[in-house]
C-alpha cells in the first residue's frame, strides 16, 4: 500500500513541511517519491506583463527551482527513498492531477497553506482542488506548528 507517492511541491514552509513527512513515509513504507514543482502559467503570465518582457520569467524561475528540488532529491536518497524530481509549467492542479492518474500513484503528500474566506475564493488553492477531484488519497499538512 502506497508504493508510489507524489509531493507536489512549492518551496513554501508549508510545502517543505509536507515534503519533510513525505520522505519520512516513503521511507517507513520503503515507497518511491516523485516530487513535482509546477511553475504556475496564469502567474508567470502575469509577472512577465509587469516585466514588459525584459525577462525570461520561466528560465529565471525554472533555474532557481531546479535547485530547490535537488535538495529535496539528496535528502530523500540520504534516506535511502528512491526519488524522482519533476519540473514543469502549466495549471498546477490539472498537471497534478493527470500526473497522479497517467502514472498509477497511490497517494498525493501536499501542503496546504490552510487559507479561509475572501483568500481562499480569490486565490483558489491547489490542495482542495486535488482533495475535490482526485481519485486517490490525498494526505495535506498544515505549516509545522511552532512551540512555544
Amino acid at each position: 500500500m502506497f508504493k508510489k507517492i507524489l509531493c507536489p511541491v512549492d518551496f513554501s514552509e508549508t510545502s517543505l513541511n509536507a515534503s519533510n513527512n513525505a520522505i519520512e513515509l516513503a521511507e517507513q513504507l520503503k515507497s518511491t517519491i516523485t516530487f513535482i514543482h509546477v511553475l504556475d502559467v496564469n502567474l508567470m503570465q502575469n509577472a512577465g506583463d509587469l516585466s514588459f518582457g525584459s525577462v525570461d520569467i520561466y528560465e529565471t524561475l525554472a533555474e532557481e527551482e531546479k535547485g530547490l528540488l535537488k535538495k529535496l532529491d539528496e535528502i530523500a536518497v540520504s534516506k535511502g527513498v528512491v526519488v524522482d524530481t519533476v519540473l514543469t509549467h502549466g495549471v498546477p492542479q490539472d498537471i497534478v492531477l493527470e500526473k497522479a492518474k497517467n502514472e498509477n500513484y497511490e497517494l498525493i503528500v501536499m501542503g496546504t497553506h490552510g487559507r479561509t474566506g475572501l483568500s481562499r475564493v480569490l486565490l483558489g488553492s491547489v490542495a482542495e482542488s486535488l482533495v475535490r477531484h482526485s481519485s486517490l488519497p490525498v494526505l495535506l499538512f498544515r505549516k509545522q506548528q511552532t512551540k512555544n
